[in-house]
């Protein structure tokens, strides 16, 4: 179990202790932020070992072995993943 799954069970226990005495539950903005930028950091994380790998592969092939379609379509599809992972 990571940080910030704790956090988040901590938070969750404290939320169901302000219920028990009728105070107002705490929002935790900060704690919800983080799990936000974290899901977005991995995101992030895993565009870039994909290019990595892409790129590693693309070093291998030799000139006459280039497939020029199968290369545009592997291009589209890594801008669409990275529009996807840079988008709000």
């Amino acid at each position: 179990m990571n940080e910030t799954c704790k956090y988040e069970k901590t938070a969750k226990d404290l939320n169901n202790l302000e219920g028990l005495f009728d105070l107002t539950k705490t929002n935790y903005k900060q704690l919800k932020d983080c799990r936000s930028e974290l899901n977005s950091l991995k995101q992030m994380w895993d565009l870039i070992a994909l290019i990595d790998m892409q790129f590693d592969s693309w070093k291998k092939t030799q000139w006459d072995n280039i497939d020029t379609d199968n290369l545009s379509s592997l291009i589209k599809d890594m801008e669409t993943k990275q529009m996807m992972a840079t988008a709000p």
